[in-house]
């Protein structure tokens, strides 16, 4: 019967639905929702405000603690110090404004407007200056955190979170009517004790840690320990955790490399647990119905929601005329520090247990915190989006000039796909290929089979005047066993095949492909459907997504398909909309290739082909930043449309 009372207390079934709702909100993004206010949202309507499926006991009040602190941690940790060290001063120049624009403002508008004292004003107003950087995890994840608007951001967190929770223990004295201000000297010995503590102690620590054991499941608890202390350590000198945990990021970072199988696993579980449970337990605190309970509680959230935006929106903008950002770095600079959670929450605690003000105000900050943590996820992401596509244009230029070798791979187990993969792959490869035989059984029967294909494969090469090296890897997941190839001989090319009777439903994005398509982001991957050889086709047909000039590995792929359009003497044809038609004009090579400006949709495409045309379509992959929902129809589109031509689905590198 425990299971069937609401709300559910079964420790088993708790765990059941958090996992559920962490695997459905990645699903938010297909309606342009980030994944981050969907796990919020979530907590809303499951949390005891809602329709009371979950009460917020002492799991999420501790998991969400921890997720708030791996938050901090992870932003310290990802961040590059050379680029904080170069943002150091305008970051501090960020944080002063940050934390003085709207205190100062905050203040002026609860007393002059919600009509508080000018003290309690002012402890108000610190729920307007301090921020959580609850939306770092889309910058993280698209790969900007060593963009010059992240370090300032960064740089000013340290100090507006230090400004404002000093000012909070002055306040707070000074409204208990103390005159002892012996508690600075307190504060001051703490913050400096605990600053050698992490600053000195934790990099020789950790040195020895992570010499003494080489399990990476040991290494990941250490790091888990002493981001722990750190915010132990913070707490005891009276400030916030976040403090300590991201100063330890900061401080661990240089020992723990950004590809180490440590770093993904401190990643993975902070992602995959921590943070979403930090996320769903701010949405089980709010109560939505008491921003309708009285006028007070509908104007007090009002108005602190307007003062909260627009003050940082005007710090942000500030910084920018003074750092010379761009519009999207200004964007991305108030989407970080719009948000709130744990600081917020503590001053308003504070306060209420001093009788500074009731339960309406309450409501109404937690009424802001959902509406601020929500502006901030759109508003960064959609800034990190751009970012992201500004700088991949940068990099595709670099990378292409630092990639000397170009390394071409094609897993062989159907010999009925061997001979069109490998002529595919003779095409678009210029210096060296690879045969991969993924060997699931070790026994003789597997052995012979797989040195058949290989010795296939090798008469293929050979006879068109190639050489190829023979890779064997023994793995119980084929798509284990390519990954793992890929990675270890830096693949840069990767081509699959479908065979042409099968099915888009059991070959298409199921399986071994999509599992290898979501973790060989470093390569360019061709999967390759031949329904005859390819000195056979007319033309090649080239339907490119809009936005793959911001992939960076657009330059690449560009070069491949020149390649294999001089060794077949084909011409190409590009198909996409007016702005990446443009970028593929001018990357152009030859004066023969025909470029037709038009909506990008199936439809358009297959009116295009003509009998006997390779299409060539650029797809992306879900959450990279030439994703669109029309991609996951390709698979479909494809076996129903395109089933009597050759065809092959190229994905970029990222």
């Amino acid at each position: 019967m425990t299971l069937l009372s609401l709300p559910i207390t079964d420790p088993t079934a708790i765990f059941t639905i958090v996992v559920a709702i962490i695997l459905l909100a990645p699903l938010c993004q297909r309606v342009r929702i980030p994944y981050i206010i969907g796990l919020i949202v979530a907590g809303v309507v499951l949390g005891p405000h809602g329709f009371n499926v979950l009460a917020y006991d002492s799991s999420f009040h501790l998991l969400g603690k921890v997720g708030i602190l791996y938050i901090m941690f992870l932003a310290g940790l990802e961040i590059d110090a050379q680029t904080l060290r170069q943002q150091r001063n305008t970051g501090i120049s960020f944080g002063v404004i940050t934390f003085l624009l709207p205190l100062c403002i905050g203040s002026a508008v609860n007393h002059w407007i919600l009509g508080f004292n000018p003290l309690t004003s002012m402890l108000l107003s610190t729920i307007y200056s301090a921020h959580t950087l609850m939306s770092y995890p889309i910058v993280s994840k698209m790969g900007i955190s060593t963009n010059r608007s992240s370090a300032v951001v960064i740089s000013g967190t340290i100090v507006t979170v230090s400004c404002s929770l000093l000012l909070l223990a002055v306040t707070t004295s000074l409204l208990k009517g103390g005159s002892d201000w012996s508690f600075l000297w307190r504060i001051g010995i703490g913050i400096t004790l605990s600053t050698i503590i992490i600053g000195y102690g934790f990099p020789k620590l950790i040195r020895y840690l992570l010499r003494t054991y080489n399990n990476t499941v040991t290494q990941y608890l250490c790091v888990l320990f002493l981001m722990l202390l750190a915010a132990l350590l913070a707490m005891a000198s009276g400030l916030e955790g976040v403090l300590g945990a991201f100063i330890a990021g900061l401080v661990l970072g240089r020992f723990i490399p950004t590809s180490s199988p440590l770093m993904t696993r401190i990643q993975f579980v902070g992602n995959a647990l921590f943070i979403p449970f930090f996320l769903i337990s701010i949405g089980m605190e709010v109560n939505v119905l008491s921003f309708f309970s009285t006028p007070r509680s509908a104007l007090l959230a009002l108005v602190m929601t307007l003062t909260a935006i627009g003050t940082k929106w005007l710090s942000a903008w500030c910084i920018a005329h003074i750092a010379r950002f761009n519009k999207a770095e200004q964007n991305l600079c108030f989407g970080l520090t719009i948000g709130k959670a744990s600081a917020t929450l503590a001053v308003i605690m504070i306060g209420y247990g001093m009788n500074l003000w009731d339960n309406e105000v309450i409501n109404a900050v937690v009424v802001m915190i959902i509406i601020v943590c929500t502006v901030s996820s759109i508003v960064t992401e959609r800034s990190a989006r751009t970012i992201a596509e500004q700088d991949a244009s940068k990099r595709a230029i670099a990378n292409e000039l630092q990639q000397s070798k170009v390394k071409v791979m094609v897993p062989v187990s159907n010999s009925e796909t061997l001979n069109g993969l490998m002529e595919l792959a003779m095409g678009i490869k210029t210096q060296s290929l690879y045969a991969l035989q993924v060997v699931r059984e070790n026994t003789e029967e597997t052995q012979l089979r797989a040195s058949q294909v290989i010795a296939q494969a090798h008469g293929y090469v050979a006879n068109h005047g190639g050489e190829m090296t023979a890779l064997f890897r023994s793995d119980a997941s084929a798509a284990n066993g390519i990954i793992e190839s890929v990675h270890h001989e830096g693949i840069t090319d990767l081509c699959l095949g479908i065979h042409q009777k099968s099915g888009f439903t059991d070959s298409l994005w199921g399986g071994l492909l999509h599992q290898v398509t979501q973790e060989c982001n470093d390569s360019n991957i061709w999967i390759y459907r031949s329904i005859g050889s390819l000195t056979e086709i007319g033309r090649i047909v080239v339907a490119v997504t809009p936005h793959a000039e911001h992939e960076s590995g657009f330059t690449s792929w560009m070069k491949r398909l020149y390649a294999l359009s001089d060794r077949l003497n084909k011409s190409i044809v590009f198909i996409s909309q007016s702005k990446t038609i443009n970028v593929l004009r001018e990357s152009s090579q030859r004066k023969s290739d025909n470029f037709i400006e038009q909506d990008f949709t199936f439809n358009n495409i297959a009116n295009q082909l003509q009998p006997n045309d390779l299409l060539v379509f650029v797809s992306a992959k879900e959450n990279t930043l030439s994703f669109v929902p029309m991609h996951r129809e390709v698979p479909k589109w494809l076996h129903h449309q395109i089933a009597d031509h050759s065809w092959i689905v190229l994905f970029s590198a990222q």
